[in-house]
């Protein structure tokens, strides 16, 4: 478990999907990772019941582009890009998200994919889950 934002930002810990136990508003997060060049995404799993609204989550919280698919292949490319937000580094912090649905487990093989295709890149991108 991740405590401290800090140890993100500052590159203590490796492309992985974690639990964080921080409490501070997202907000707060997203203004200190802007401040460190690096881009928050939030999705507020509580919001999130079905695979389509997980898919439009991330098409909201990522500002992906007019031509996402909607589907886990887009997803796959649309996260391992990014290059519309321009940032050093990428933080995803998912809220409450435990719909114990068959979809939910696979989104969080694409995120853990989509981990280590930004570490080969050497670029940070760190996913924290606070249930």
């Amino acid at each position: 478990m991740i405590s401290d934002f800090d140890d993100v930002l500052e590159g203590r810990i490796a492309n992985s999907i974690a639990t964080f136990g921080g409490t501070e508003e997202v907000d707060d997060l997203a203004s200190r990772a802007g401040a460190a060049g690096w881009q928050l995404i939030h999705l507020d799993g509580s919001a999130i019941a079905t695979k389509a609204d997980y898919l439009q989550a991330w098409c909201d919280a990522a500002r992906f582009p007019e031509t996402f698919g909607h589907n886990w292949d887009a997803l796959a490319d649309a996260i391992t890009d990014l290059s519309w937000l321009h940032a050093a580094g990428y933080v995803v912090v998912i809220d409450g998200l435990a719909t114990g649905e068959t979809w939910e487990q696979t989104g969080w093989e694409v995120l853990e994919e989509s981990c280590q295709s930004w570490a080969d890149n050497g670029t940070a991108f760190v996913v924290l889950r606070r249930d």
